[in-house]
């Protein structure tokens, strides 16, 4: 396998993780709906807990996105996300 085949694969591997972070973390600020289809009552008024794993969360996705553009001068980028996860 080629290099450059092998970098493609890792560019579209951290661009498809940062798209599914921002995915995650837009869909936890507003989590009602969520709480409406479990059934949960009654739905809690203060999200500070999810509106902050929703930033940590959007964080990854951008880390994960400037690894996607160049993996190695964000190698360490990507090293500390490993070691946080």
């Amino acid at each position: 396998m080629a290099t450059t085949d092998l970098t493609k694969k890792y560019r579209l591997l951290f661009l498809g993780t940062a798209i599914y972070n921002w995915f995650t973390a837009v869909s936890m600020l507003k989590p009602a709906g969520g709480f409406e289809a479990f059934g949960i009552t009654p739905i809690p008024e203060e999200n500070n807990v999810l509106h902050t794993c929703s930033l940590l969360i959007g964080s990854f996705g951008f880390v994960y996105y400037w690894a996607s553009k160049d993996l190695y001068s964000n190698y360490d980028l990507v090293w500390l996300g490993c070691v946080i996860s």
